[in-house]
């Protein structure tokens, strides 16, 4: 018998052993016999003998925890039981305790503790929490024994994903420079703002509220007049940035500009620029043609004294297309004044 001895100097049982296989109740029986030509009949003594093999059990923890923050848009997060059950023999009761450092109220359906496994699970997508922190206590002990418990602390910081969430910005479907003639329209597409990972959960982004655009100068980060230059978001397809130059202050005189897109999350909870491209404004009347009218005949008698002739306007391509809504009307205002030269040509 490998867990008791008996020593029959000292007429002792000595009982030791450190295999759980052998804990339980046992029965041991003393056979006891005369030596001799005795006649009495030997008798056996029975003890009940009980190993005892919880009472000093050890908990371990097989993987530390430790303080981690907690994003409102990461979905379901899971923390794992960090003790090992030490023997089938002594089953361990495990335990789950959180308190939030300043005191202030939540819900406790944010946390689910499986007892049977000691698995803790945190989910939630309100941005109420962001900002508590929780002192985790996970404990297991065996089932009986009060004094076998182990404890591990650890502390969840919640934070808003929606501050910390990484945004990719808008970028250029069309090359840039992108060219805009002075009073026509034009507009150049880009693909709008998006999450990354792009897997994130999605109902969480609706808490963050929705992209809001804005163009700035690349260097000022000034908004730009939005009656000249103008982001089109009613396509779910693309971003349009829109132009129509009217007056050459400061437009035409001051190009190129460098300009950006600002993505702004929600209520400002984020601001990102996409990366900075080019306009340039150009001028149609430096390419703008004149346009020939018909004169005469006049006939003018000798000694007929003075006679004048009005001669209209020679007017110009351009202006003819856009003084009715840009200029005066006249067809021949936008592209600068004429200068008009009289020759005779000699027939031969």
């Amino acid at each position: 018998m490998r867990w008791a001895t008996l020593n029959l100097n000292k007429m002792v049982i000595s009982i030791q052993t450190n295999d759980p296989s052998y804990g339980g109740t046992h029965y041991l029986v003393l056979h006891v016999t005369t030596n001799g030509d005795s006649t009495a009949t030997p008798v056996d003594v029975v003890y009940q003998v009980t190993i005892d093999i919880c009472s000093n059990i050890v908990i371990q923890v097989t993987s530390a925890i430790s303080d981690f923050e907690y994003s409102t848009l990461q979905g379901e997060k899971t923390v794992p039981t960090p003790f090992s059950s030490p023997a089938a023999q002594c089953p361990l009761e495990r335990l789950f305790k959180a308190t939030e450092t300043s005191a202030k109220p939540y819900n406790t359906a944010i946390f689910t503790f499986i007892s049977e496994s000691g698995a803790l699970t945190l989910n939630t997508n309100n941005m109420v929490y962001a900002g508590h922190v929780f002192r985790v206590q996970l404990s297991a002990r065996v089932v009986g024994y009060p004094a076998t418990e182990k404890v591990v602390l650890f502390y969840i910081t919640i934070v808003n994903g929606c501050e910390t969430v990484t945004i990719l910005p808008p970028s250029q479907i069309d090359n840039d420079p992108f060219a805009y003639i002075l009073w026509s329209s034009a507009f150049y597409k880009f693909n709008y703002g998006s999450f990354e990972p792009a897997n994130i959960n999605r109902q969480s982004q609706y808490n963050c509220g929705f992209f809001r655009y804005e163009l700035v100068d690349a260097t000022t980060e000034e908004i730009i007049d939005t009656t000249v230059f103008s982001l089109d978001v009613s396509s779910s397809l693309s971003m349009k940035l829109r132009g129509l130059v009217a007056k050459r202050e400061p437009w035409l005189t001051r190009s190129p500009h460098k300009f950006k897109i600002r993505t702004i999350l929600g209520a400002n909870y984020q601001r990102v620029n996409s990366a900075p491209f080019t306009v340039v404004v150009t001028d149609p009347c430096l390419t703008t043609k004149l346009i020939p009218i018909s004169l005469g005949p006049y006939v003018v008698a000798i000694n007929d004294g003075i006679k004048q002739f009005i001669i209209a306007q020679i007017q110009d391509s351009v202006s003819q297309q856009f003084s009715s809504t840009y200029g005066d009307g006249s067809g021949y205002d936008l592209c600068g004044y004429r200068t008009y030269e009289l020759s005779e040509v000699v027939n031969s």
